[in-house]
C-alpha cells in the first residue's frame, strides 16, 4: 500500500481557483482513498476541493465538500472507482 499525503500550509480564505497542489508519481497509480482535513472547521460555508488529472485539459476525478461547523471529508467508493 501506497500513501501519499499533500499538506498545504496557511490560511483558508474566500475565493475560486485559489490554489493547486500538483501531486505528480513517476509510474502509474491506482487511487485508493482519498480523505480532506482542516485543522479548524469552515464557518458560512463550504470548502469545495476537485481533484482532478493534470492532463491537458485537465480531466475532473470527483470534488470532496467540507460543510461548514465540520473539518473532514472522505470520498465515497462510487467516486474513487469512478476515477479508475
Amino acid at each position: 500500500m501506497v500513501c501519499s499525503r499533500f499538506v498545504v500550509p496557511g490560511t483558508l480564505a474566500i475565493g475560486s481557483n485559489v490554489g493547486q497542489v500538483p501531486a505528480f508519481f513517476n509510474a502509474l497509480k491506482t487511487l485508493q482513498g482519498a480523505t480532506l482535513w482542516l485543522a479548524q472547521a469552515p464557518t458560512g460555508a463550504s470548502v469545495v476541493v476537485q481533484v482532478q488529472t493534470a492532463t491537458s485539459p485537465p480531466t475532473l476525478l470527483f470534488t470532496l465538500t467540507i460543510t461548514s461547523g465540520n473539518t473532514m471529508v472522505q470520498a465515497s467508493g462510487a467516486q474513487i472507482s469512478g476515477a479508475r
